[in-house]
């Protein structure tokens, strides 16, 4: 096996007979899932046959939904056989779990008037009378002071815009990261991300091109009304019901056009999420041979917005005939207001010229007014996450006292805890004294109330009761500061994409050599120093470069590296090989032994070293001891 960012396998021979349970073992980054990927067609093959029979189910180390009801995740695109289906769900234990949700296994789970007057006056005049020199000079000073006053105009119109767009964008990032954790549950990824993405993108590149474009039309169309109303007044008499009669006809597609731009880009957001959803589990979707089923609803949904998209185009054509109409009958009545009552040619000439040039500049003014009522959606759809409402942890401004907490006790005193109004209650007055320092497992089946257990300490949402740490209730004080006392290490590791320093010490408080010792805690120093740039070498999304057991490693480092006096294990050995089991549970042992360790049990072993176990059932405690016990 050669490495370079990438896994090959090298002279594998592999064969797994039918009905047969064949294991795949090996150390961190061997290739086994390399090989598991390239039985699922999943790689690229150089060299030599892979052969296969019968079908194939793919199980994934993270598990994967899509956007729909829980019998559709089920079921898969598999027709349904009742009597099959229920000895399913009761096989996989999941039959009480549907019984609590509202709708069973139907539960969905989750876009020049200056210089023209002067060239009029100048026509005026005899030749005899016309001096070029001084005619010229005063011609291409107003022409060098329009360039420089529209220079400076757009310089500063777009810098305005753009930080306004910069700071609704950080107000949006700062909303979303005080959301509370039912808001992520009821929107779709795709929708958040149609937000960033497109509604951003409108502010930042369109929005402002947009904007500028439609004043200065508008002052354009204005200039054509003043020139010759000011040279022929009668003009005044034929302008003012034919402009009477475009607001009318703007005001009304203005209107219609912004509910459907709105309609467009609702109809924008399931496309996203589709896609999103897609290539999250899209092992998955090719080795059920269901590609045909996701590319129909993709369709769908693309047909759905591109409806809504021709609708958006055709009302504009609908607005630009009439307008064009309009404009012509305009031009016809003024053409024969100057030829009735005009004596200068000039003049008349002026005004026909500016007229003239309303055929384009007003229908172009509209639809750039509308484009900018259009975009201007996207900012309110932003705004509308600036003001999403917080967690009340956040408008609690008293601090903990310094270096707090100091031993890491921690007290549940009648803790009840729900995660929507008028859901059912996930823990059931829970009382309980964890002693600093004391390693503690949770355990019981799913659904019993372990994950809310740890929701609770980390206030998702605030539960009912009151938790104390050290003695000081944190209901009393900041969210942030709550948490910043608490480190978490999980079943699936989070890695950002940027640099492995970045993802060690994203808040850059530590200096290079503590970074190298807790790399040398759990194992990795060699392996960052073999990497190009070491600290600074850049992490893909997830961390898609390096293995799964070297990602957990990089997060136990992390973990190490806050030096908190609570920390919260979620089955963080679950995907990993044995080695790396090992070396995990030996650095918990070692480095984490002064802290408080709630340890989140799916298998027994995980919890046989603990020094007190809770388990959990029907969200209250049902025992509690040691192991043994």
């Amino acid at each position: 096996m050669a490495r370079k960012d990438a896994f090959i396998l090298q002279d594998v021979e592999f064969i797994a007979a039918s009905g047969s349970l064949a294991i795949v073992t090996g150390s961190v980054g061997s290739g086994k899932s390399t090989l598991l990927s390239a039985i699922a067609g999943e790689m690229s093959d150089v060299s030599g046959t892979i052969s296969r029979q019968g079908t194939f189910v793919y199980a994934p180390q993270i598990a994967w939904v899509f956007s729909g009801t829980l019998r559709e995740n089920i079921l898969f695109g598999e027709s349904y056989d009742e009597p099959r289906y229920t000895r399913i769900i009761e096989a996989c234990a999941l039959t009480k779990d549907f019984q609590q949700f509202p709708n069973g296994d139907q539960t969905v789970v989750a876009s020049m008037v200056a210089p023209d007057v002067w060239l009029s006056f100048l026509t005026r005049k005899l030749p005899s009378e016309q001096k070029d020199k001084t005619n010229l000079t005063i011609y291409g000073g107003l022409v060098t002071a329009s360039f420089i006053l529209g220079s400076i105009r757009a310089y500063i119109f777009f810098l305005v815009c753009l930080r306004s767009s910069e700071r609704l964008h950080d107000k949006m990032v700062v909303a979303l990261l005080k959301a509370p954790v039912l808001f992520f549950d009821s929107n779709p990824v795709g929708r958040i991300l149609n937000r960033f993405s497109k509604d951003v993108g409108s502010m930042d590149e369109l929005l402002p091109l947009q904007f500028l474009a439609s004043i200065q039309l508008a002052l354009l169309l204005l200039s054509s009304v003043i020139v010759p109303s000011a040279t022929n007044p009668w003009v005044l008499f034929v302008t003012v019901p034919v402009t009477a009669m475009i607001l009318y006809f703007a005001r009304f597609y203005l209107k219609s056009s912004r509910e459907l731009k709105r309609l467009e880009s609702i109809c924008r957001s399931p496309v996203f999420s589709h896609v999103s959803e897609t290539l999250d589990g899209l092992d998955t979707i090719q080795t059920r041979g269901r590609q045909r089923d996701f590319m129909d609803k993709f369709h769908n949904y693309q047909d759905t917005h591109t409806q809504s998209f021709i609708m958006v185009t055709a009302s504009g054509r609908w607005f630009g005939v009439r307008l064009d109409a309009i404009i012509s009958l305009l031009i016809g009545l003024v053409v024969l207001v100057v030829v009735l009552v005009s004596q200068d040619a000039a003049s008349a000439g002026l005004s026909l010229a500016y007229l003239i040039q309303t055929v384009t500049l007003t229908q172009y003014a509209v639809r750039k007014s509308s484009d900018v009522e259009n975009f201007m959606t996207s900012v309110e759809r932003v705004i509308t996450y600036t003001k999403l409402d917080s967690e009340p942890g956040y408008q609690v401004d008293t601090l903990p006292p310094e270096h707090w907490p100091y031993e890491g006790n921690i007290t549940f005193r009648d803790v009840s805890m729900t995660y929507y109004p008028g859901g059912p209650k996930a823990l059931r007055n829970i009382s309980l004294d964890i002693k600093g320092g004391s390693n503690i497992g949770v355990a019981g089946r799913t659904g019993a109330g372990k994950s809310s257990f740890v929701a609770a300490l980390l206030r998702m949402p605030d539960p009912d009761g009151e938790i104390l740490v050290d003695g000081i209730q944190i209901k009393n004080i900041n969210l942030r500061a709550a948490r910043g006392c608490i480190s978490a290490l999980g079943q699936t590791p989070v890695l950002f994409s940027g640099s492995l320093r970045k993802n060690l010490d994203i808040m850059k408080r530590f200096q290079d050599a503590d970074l190298w010792r807790v790399l040398e805690d759990v194992q990795l120093k060699d392996f960052v120093q073999s990497l190009e740039g070491q600290l600074d070498y850049e992490l893909l999304e997830n961390g898609a470069n390096v293995s799964v057991g070297e990602r957990q490693l990089i997060c136990l480092a992390r973990v190490l590296l806050q030096q908190n006096k609570i920390i919260i294990l979620d089955e963080p050995t679950a995907h990993v090989d044995p080695a790396t089991e090992e070396t995990i549970w030996r650095v918990v042992r070692e480095k984490l032994k002064d802290s408080t360790i709630i340890t989140i049990a799916h298998r027994l072993n995980t919890i046989r070293h603990c020094d007190k176990v809770f388990v959990f059932k029907e969200g209250g405690v049902f025992e509690s001891g040691k192991f043994d016990t």
